[in-house]
């Protein structure tokens, strides 16, 4: 076996000989397994024994971390390792145990000088079904030659994951094949559904589409788990953990393959899901977080037609070559193949080259791998982003004229490593896009498709400028007309160029009134993941018909006809004689609500249905639960031909809850001042009619076009109507935040229940002068 203290890259300089401190006097108790069992790694040793587990052949793999792994069946009862994790040389080494089994997991580190030792011994139960596993890692620290020089990491790996079974337990050097172990069986249906609930349990991202998301990724750094390949890696981790579970989660994947996948030439990315033995691009299932921000599943035409003319170049992800049935492997990741790299850091290695890549996975203590990336060139650890809106195509060449973008009407290229590249939507069925690169100077070209106005935002990180967010709405252009920026890190807060040498300056724009943008129609394409998830916390409240055993049946977002509807959600960690609330409306006004006690891990379900066995009356109806602050989901569902404004009838009655009869409005709710599509000043007032001495919330929202199209709120006032029922506003100020931006409004009024419902509203739309 060899020694893998050589090394590439930035270190090709230093000679590579061990310093070692002075010697310790050390002793070790003996045990029956040695890895490496010839001569120690790097003056590295395990020892070890397993007990109540019948072992396969080993697995060994000699590299910078060299590892042994191990499968077989765990005999239901006890699962115990113990054994010591021993260092010759270098400065100190660090041994870390994990053992898993019957839902109990036992983990501990330590950290001692060479030459040293540390002994250990676990245990953890083995259930009738869902198997155990372990992990037994040693890192070394050395220093390399040279006064000053730096240290870096060497370590092995001991790993077993092992299935139920009732064949006998091993003994040391008991290397047998066992026996055959019954594994569970599942229908098509069944995998599909599992698979899908197990998905939509992933955490949401923040209320924002994924342009938006990117974009506001390089001003502040915790939207940075929300970019595409951010999802893409959270969604592989949640196969994983299925691929390696319980013997009904492993079953899964008898019926199914999954791979992660790419378009726009590498640079939006995915995972896709489909029967095995089907082509992918005719039966896959795309499952994409990253456009709503929430897991999502879409046919491969929907996702196409999502991503709009970004969408072509659907192929297996070149990020993950070799390791996935569609990428050219014929077999999944093993539970210890991936390593746990922060998120930022799985940004940072797409921008890598391939010799800074081995260099990373050369170290295997996350302080020397984090070291490594901060000595990185701010280029590859800083991003930046521009986003554009139609009708144009954007072209962007960075310092070594690699280009991404549009070369022609039809014609894309992405060559510039690590860029991420994504659609915005627009209502006219034309689209933009918003690229996310490395920190470098760029020269952006704009070209326009047709006549029109187009929008332009940049982004920079707060380490090159204040200005860390621009943008510039409704810029005329005409077909073949071009305009040029200069994204340069010595002038950020540069100005558009245009036809003869016309210069357009862009308007600052805080993080503060992008995040708060709603998000905009478009991109709607796809369903939410169509079964309940695995913790309500995700708002993945499903209704159907009835429930059994925590899951819903006859799930749907509709329904023709029904004489009663049942919700479940799914909940985890509360404590015991926590109070669940469940409120259900019908067409804004609330029709009845319910309680139970519940408590620890668990799910709960609520029922609505007739007094009489007659149908429910049709509309617009929401469930909504909660336990104290926490909303365990909150689900909105129509039955027959929905009737907005109806009143809600006191027919219907949650089981076992106490009947409420809504409010119900006793004058007509109007906006008076101003009328449907007049042209408002820049300072307005708004007046209206309402029930005497009512309250009434008054919300106003412009139009916006920036990174995405949508209505943000500009103005909301609660007031109350006099003994005559009139009600007024203050002189509003009507100007939208940033300059250039279009002048439509939405105004609404709501006429609140003493409970803060919405009895009744109105709205209309007028446009500014």
């Amino acid at each position: 076996m060899r020694n893998w203290l050589s090394m590439t890259g930035i270190c090709t300089i230093i000679v590579c000989s061990l310093i070692a401190p002075p010697p310790l006097s050390s002793t070790s108790t003996v045990f029956g397994q040695a890895f490496p069992p010839d001569e120690p790694f790097n003056g590295l040793r395990i020892n070890y024994d397993i007990s109540g587990v019948a072992l396969d052949a080993p697995e060994d793999r000699e590299g910078f971390t060299t590892t042994r792994s191990y499968t077989g069946v765990a005999q239901p009862g006890t699962m115990k390792v113990e054994g010591s994790g021993s260092t010759e040389g270098g400065w100190e080494a660090t041994l870390s145990v994990r053992l898993s089994g019957g839902g109990e997991q036992v983990e501990e580190e330590w950290t001692f000088e060479a030459p040293g030792s540390k002994d250990f011994s676990f245990s953890v139960p083995v259930p009738e079904e869902g198997g155990a596993s372990f992990r037994i890692q040693l890192t070394g620290r050395f220093s390399l030659a040279g006064a000053g020089s730096p240290r870096t990491t060497r370590g092995l790996r001991v790993s077993g994951s092992f299935k139920s079974g009732s064949a006998a337990p091993s003994e040391p050097g008991d290397y047998d094949p066992p026996p055959p172990t019954e594994e569970a069986t599942i229908s098509q249906e069944e995998a599909r559904e599992q698979l899908l609930r197990e998905y939509s349990a992933i955490e949401r991202g923040p209320h924002l589409l994924g342009p938006t998301v990117n974009l506001l990724s390089i001003v502040n750094s915790s939207y940075a788990d929300y970019v595409c390949g951010a999802w893409q890696s959270r969604v592989l981790d949640t196969l994983h953990r299925l691929q390696w579970g319980s013997p009904s989660q492993r079953a899964i994947f008898d019926h199914y393959d999954y791979a992660p996948f790419q378009s726009a030439l590498g640079g939006h990315q995915f995972v896709v899901i489909w029967e095995k033995g089907t082509d992918w691009r005719e039966t896959g299932t795309v499952l994409d977080p990253w456009v709503r921000q929430r897991p999502r599943t879409y046919t491969i035409r929907e996702h196409r037609e999502a991503m709009g003319a970004l969408g072509f170049g659907y192929r297996p992800s070149e990020l993950y070559e070799g390791q996935y049935p569609a990428t050219g492997g014929d077999s999944y990741p093993g539970p210890e193949w991936e390593e746990e790299f922060p998120e930022e850091h799985r940004q940072i290695l797409k921008r890598m080259t391939p010799e800074q890549r081995q260099d990373y996975f050369s170290y295997t203590h996350p302080q020397d791998r984090q070291q490594f990336i901060d000595a990185l060139p701010r280029r590859f650890t800083e991003s930046t982003a521009v986003a554009v809106h139609s009708p144009v195509r954007m072209l962007i060449s960075d310092s070594e004229g690699r280009r991404v973008g549009w070369t022609g009407q039809t014609t894309f290229v992405h060559e510039i490593p690590g860029a991420e590249i994504g659609p915005i939507p627009e209502d006219d069925q034309g689209q933009g896009m918003v690229a996310r690169l490395p920190l470098d100077d760029y020269e952006v070209e704009i070209t326009g498709t047709a006549e029109g106005s187009f929008g332009y935002t940049r982004a920079l990180p707060d380490s090159v400028t204040a200005n860390t967010l621009l943008h510039k709405d409704q810029v005329s252009i005409e077909p073949g007309q071009k305009f040029t920026y200069n994204l340069s890190r010595e002038r950020p807060d540069g100005d558009l160029t245009g036809p003869d040498g016309l210069t357009k300056q862009l308007t600052p724009l805080t993080t503060a009134e992008l995040g708060s943008m709603e998000t905009a129609p478009g991109m709607e394409a796809g369903q939410p993941a169509d079964v309940p998830p695995a913790t309500g916390d995700t708002g993945g409240l499903q209704v159907g018909t009835g429930a059994e055993d925590g899951r819903v049946i006859g799930a749907a977002d509709h329904f023709e006809r029904t004489d009663s509807v049942t919700g479940v959600a799914t909940y985890e960690d509360l404590p015991d004689d926590t109070t669940a609330v469940a409120v259900w409306t019908l067409n804004g006004d609330e029709l009845t609500r319910g309680e139970r006690a519940i408590g620890g891990t668990g799910w709960v379900s609520f029922s609505i249905a007739t007094q009489e066995g007659d149908d429910l009356p049709p509309g617009r109806y929401t469930l909504t639960i909660t336990a104290g602050d926490r909303r365990l989901g909150r689900k909105t569902f129509t039955i027959g031909a929905e009737r907005r404004g109806e009143a809600a009838p006191t027919a219907a009655t949650d089981q076992g809850a106490t009947e409420r009869a809504p409010a119900t409005p006793t004058a007509q709710l109007a906006i008076t001042d101003p009328a449907e599509n007049e042209s408002i000043s820049a300072n307005q007032r708004i007046r209206g009619t309402a029930p005497p001495g009512s309250r009434v919330r008054v919300t106003v929202r412009y139009w916006y076009r920036v990174l995405v199209e949508g209505y943000a709120r500009l103005h909301e006032k609660e007031l109350t109507a006099d003994d005559a029922g009139n009600w007024a506003t203050e002189e509003l100020d009507m100007r939208p935040p940033l300059s250039g931006m279009s002048r439509s409004y939405r105004i609404k009024v709501e006429q609140l229940a003493d409970d803060g419902a919405v009895a009744q509203e109105q709205q209309i739309e007028v446009e500014g002068k």
